[in-house]
């Protein structure tokens, strides 16, 4: 566990800070690397999501791979990736955005198809 938790802390003061690159025409590249802790059940998430992001018409279509970092291994049996996620964000005023995302996994099922809503202050 302590290597787990010295092994977080490195990537998190190796990491810029979460930004997106700027391709070209509102083309932008996502990546984002996120750690939990679960107190209740005592277990821990270390994933990594990579993506790009497209404007189309009014809205943003997103397509990202997900990845969990805790599967690393040198075996070939690892399954470190998950699949992807499929979303479309519209921005219904300037501080509201709208989002249905949906994803595949590694077994080509579908995943939840989840509506969201985003007020940011």
């Amino acid at each position: 566990m302590k290597k787990y938790f010295l092994t977080l802390l490195f990537m998190c003061a190796s990491c810029y800070p979460v930004a997106a690159w700027e391709l070209s025409n509102g083309i932008s590249l996502d990546n984002s690397i996120k750690a939990q802790y679960n107190v209740d059940t005592t277990t821990t998430a270390l994933t990594m999501e990579s993506g790009v992001t497209v404007p189309v018409s009014f809205m943003d279509l997103s397509v990202d791979a997900d990845f969990d970092l805790t599967e690393l291994s040198f075996s070939d049996n690892s399954d470190v990736y998950q699949g992807i996620d499929i979303g479309l964000a519209i921005s219904a005023a300037s501080n509201i955005v709208l989002e249905l995302n949906t994803g595949i996994d590694t077994d080509w099922n579908r995943e939840d198809l989840v509506a969201s809503m985003t007020w940011s202050f």
